[in-house]
């Protein structure tokens, strides 16, 4: 793929796409198995990356990083495509959006939201399943302005994001086509498999995007 900038690509109708050439299709993800549920947002989704940064006390060390996906199908007016995420480069807008911080632990007797609390519990889930400590954090400079020399252990804090694609979603592909025997479909004359149109051959991966510039 020489360029791998979606929007420099005309886009194929489905049923157009073939063997052997990369190819744009544009449409709408659906599931190929059960779907999944994102560790902290909740979302039901295809695919999710979940990032989280907790304090540390020393430095350069990198976010704990949780990725699940499964292939997914692209339909348009014209047909289905199985898309291959295995080495899928996915690229959704809020990637783009900054982190969020939320404090892992508070006192009850400050008090907080129902959302707040239970987002509190799966960030505290999520970092204990990868076995990840918490660490008191310093106080900050306008903390410390404000006289807080000392932090009590309930104020540990974590930077996190997530980002999922749903079903539903419209999508934008790139790719290399090919087709291969679909065990889901029934022979035809009762003797030569039916084939069905995948993106994503390996080694060169595919593109996956919800940007509406790599729409058209």
């Amino acid at each position: 793929m020489v360029d791998r900038r979606p929007h420099k690509y005309p886009r194929t109708p489905i049923a157009g796409a073939r063997t052997g050439e990369i190819v744009k299709i544009v449409g709408w993800v659906r599931a190929s198995a059960a779907a999944f549920i994102s560790p902290l947002t909740r979302a039901i989704c295809v695919c999710y990356v979940t990032r989280v940064d907790p304090y540390r006390p020393w430095y350069d060390e990198a976010p704990i990083v949780e990725r699940r996906w499964q292939d997914i199908y692209v339909d348009d007016d014209s047909g289905s495509a199985l898309v291959r995420l295995d080495r899928a480069e996915v690229r959704l807008g809020s990637m783009s959006d900054p982190w969020e911080v939320e404090q892992v632990e508070m006192p009850e007797s400050w008090g907080r939201g129902i959302a707040s609390e239970a987002r509190m519990e799966l960030i505290q889930s999520f970092l204990t399943a990868h076995g990840v400590p918490l660490f008191n954090r310093p106080p900050t400079p306008s903390e410390r302005a404000l006289g807080i020399r000392q932090l009590p252990p309930s104020r540990r804090k974590a930077r996190f994001r997530e980002d999922v694609l749903r079903e539903g979603t419209k999508v934008a592909v790139l790719g290399t086509a090919f087709r291969e025997p679909d065990p889901t479909a029934p022979l035809i004359d009762q003797r030569r498999p039916a084939f069905r149109l995948v993106v994503g051959a390996a080694p060169h991966g595919v593109i996956v995007s919800n940007a509406p510039d790599d729409w058209s």
